[in-house]
């Protein structure tokens, strides 16, 4: 009860006081830092926005995110949270040669306390397994992606992969990923759309440095339609597929803030995840709205191991709250399979 005591606090606090620190300008950058440069100085470029944000997880636990926005348009982040999660991190979009490219990278160094279950449905389904590590990651992604005509970019991505679980065999591995992405978007919204497409489609070959290569190809598909005066249901459909000799630590799992909400993520894994889900949102009064879900995913191996018996269910509801244009605070809780369940708290909509 006092987990359940201090969660509730958090998140009751956060709702009341998150609001004071936005002045009611129309971007996501909450708190203004005065110039103190002198005019042509090259620190100049690096003038921005910082803002703090709560933000609760299965995984993580109560936290704040640091994010600082540069003129730029680079965004420098920082997090730490209850459960021993610690991050650093850079992203950036840009355009470039006369906006006809643009490119999109990111990177971050993160240290955290996880739980391992195994790999595969059966290992995850036994509670016995469950034991804890620490584990430290660096992550470095780029995609370059040209315009070819409206709604429609398509380009090349690249990764850099370091991973370390300590004290747990095989865990150790760095990995070099390149390969393609397609993107076609007519969502009126990145934030909380209304109407509209998104699909994303990447593959992306890995060198792994001591061993043979891999491949995961990832896929995803989401749509909005308005159906009555302030509801909007949404779908999501996202899938990825890992094949050739895949290193467990790079093998794609389910779970986290964005699908399957309240399921730990990571406890499901295997070489191919899929899930779907379908969300009702609704504006109820004023800066308030509501959101209920219903989705479901699969995590198996090879081919002949897949089992629609091993379905794993989710359904939840949540609150919005729109603080400003651009900012709206999202609070979900999400059930699972076998009493897995959590809160969310977090920026904008899950997808």
């Amino acid at each position: 009860m006092g987990n359940r005591l201090r969660v509730f606090l958090f998140l009751a606090l956060s709702i009341l006081l998150f609001p004071t620190v936005l002045p009611g300008q129309d971007s996501t950058h909450v708190i203004r830092v005065k110039d103190i440069t002198p005019k042509g100085s090259l620190l100049q470029k690096f003038k921005g926005d910082l803002s703090f944000i709560p933000h609760y997880s299965v995984e993580t636990g109560a936290g704040v995110l640091f994010s600082y926005v540069t003129k730029g348009a680079i965004t420098l982040v920082g997090d730490i949270s209850t459960h021993g999660h610690a991050l650093l991190g850079i992203a950036g979009n840009h355009p470039v040669a006369k906006r006809e490219w643009k490119l999109d990278y990111k990177g971050y160094f993160s240290s955290a306390t996880v739980d391992f279950w195994g790999i595969g449905y059966v290992n995850a389904e036994n509670g016995h397994n469950r034991t804890e590590y620490d584990r430290k990651k660096l992550y470095l992604q780029g995609e370059m992606l040209r315009c070819f005509f409206p709604n429609f970019h398509a380009g090349i991505s690249c990764s850099l992969d370091w991973i370390d679980w300590e004290g747990l065999a095989g865990s150790r591995r760095t990995a070099f990923g390149y390969g393609a992405v397609a993107v076609y978007d007519t969502r009126d919204n990145s934030v909380s759309a209304n109407e509209g497409i998104y699909v994303k489609m990447r593959q992306r070959n890995y060198t792994y440095f001591d061993s043979r290569p891999f491949f995961i190809t990832m896929i995803q598909f989401d749509t909005y339609r308005q159906v009555w005066d302030g509801g909007v249901l949404a779908f999501d459909l996202f899938g990825e597929f890992s094949y050739g000799y895949v290193p467990w630590p790079f093998l794609p799992v389910i779970g986290g803030t964005e699908r399957m909400r309240g399921y730990y993520k990571g406890r499901y894994m295997d070489n191919n995840t899929v899930s779907a889900q379908v969300e009702l949102r609704q504006h109820l009064w004023r800066m308030i709205g509501g959101a209920v879900w219903a989705a479901g995913a699969e995590v198996w191996g090879k081919a002949s191991s897949f089992n629609l018996e091993h379905t794993l269910p989710n359904a939840g509801l949540g609150m919005r709250i729109r603080l400003a244009e651009g900012v709206l605070l999202r609070l979900d809780y999400g059930f699972g399979k076998g009493g897995q369940r959590g809160f969310v708290l977090g920026l904008n909509e899950a997808f």
